[in-house]
């Protein structure tokens, strides 16, 4: 589906899906080629289209930043968990 014909609401959820917690498969984005989370639309470009819409682009921006520190946040928590149970037996 064209980017543009997708609703502001179902941007942010893909925006929210760029960004699994665990493992996924990546795909071309069917709108610039780069590499997306099962081949959906990536995160430059629907970052790109928000502002386009008239969205604040520091909010956008924000938005992003606060979804790749709760990637990091994930691997940090799983990295814990696997050292806690690697030195508990």
């Amino acid at each position: 589906m064209s980017i543009e014909k997708i609703t502001t609401s179902d941007l942010l959820r893909l925006l929210q899906y760029q960004y699994p917690s665990g493992i996924s498969t990546f795909a071309p984005c069917p709108s610039c080629g780069g590499g997306s989370r099962g081949g959906r639309h990536c995160a430059n470009c629907i970052c790109s289209e928000l502002t386009r819409r008239g969205v604040n682009s520091r909010l956008v921006d924000s938005l992003r930043l606060l979804l790749e520190q709760r990637l990091d946040m994930s691997r940090q928590i799983e990295a814990a968990i696997a050292a806690i149970q690697k030195e508990g037996g």
